[in-house]
């Protein structure tokens, strides 16, 4: 059983607040998808958990896919879109490791919340590939750096802390994406959960290329 399904089991959940990202409900109040190709948009949520942001995306007009490796998360998942009114045409939960993950095309937003905070550190250069893999070439990557902290070591992959979740700095993130990725967007959110004030940092990332 992986950690993270046995969390699940255990009802070990306390990143779980029960509806979505503020930060991310402003974002997408703010910013209308654009069509690809005249078709729906496609959004991506790795470690989506119980699904809140994935139903949000939904509901500002993404094709939306949860990703998960706990089963009893995707158990949830079906759940809470059930319960919030979001057919699965328009949000589904996929039960896959997310750096072996291939979908069939690359998504228009992608959306990192708690999952970068969440991986071993020295998996973050791998997380930077994968999110450059799975990004369409004119997508956007939002990661909300959570939980932020002061630190002299630039390096991305510190074990100077016992996480998950392991502590972040807009310079870990720029480290690992700046080969891939150019930051066009970095701001504190104006909303923010009262226990994860000052705590984020909402960045948005292009492809290098686009």
């Amino acid at each position: 059983m992986n950690t993270w399904e046995k969390a699940w089991q255990e009802n070990r959940t306390g990143w779980d607040k029960g509806e979505p990202v503020p930060a991310l409900i402003d974002y997408l109040t703010q910013h209308t998808p654009d069509a690809t190709q005249g078709q729906t948009p496609r959004a991506l949520v790795p470690g989506c958990g119980s699904g809140y942001d994935a139903f949000a995306l939904a509901q500002h007009g993404y094709t939306t896919t949860g990703l998960d490796i706990a089963p009893t998360a995707a158990e949830r998942f079906d759940r809470c879109r059930a319960h919030h009114g979001v057919s699965p045409d328009k949000a589904h939960i996929v039960t896959d490791d997310f750096f072996s993950f291939t979908p069939d095309a690359p998504f228009d937003l992608i959306w990192d919340y708690t999952f970068l905070c969440a991986i071993q550190p020295s998996q973050r250069e791998l997380w930077g590939q994968t999110m450059t893999r799975l990004l369409h070439p004119n997508g956007t990557l939002l990661v909300l750096v959570f939980p932020i902290f002061e630190s002299d070591n630039p390096s991305p992959t510190t074990d100077e802390d016992k996480g998950p979740p392991y502590r972040m700095h807009l310079e870990h993130v720029r480290h690992i994406l700046e080969p891939h990725m150019v930051l066009t967007h970095s701001e504190e959110p104006s909303r923010q959960h009262p226990d994860r004030k000052g705590l984020e940092l909402l960045t948005a990332w292009k492809h290098r290329n686009a």
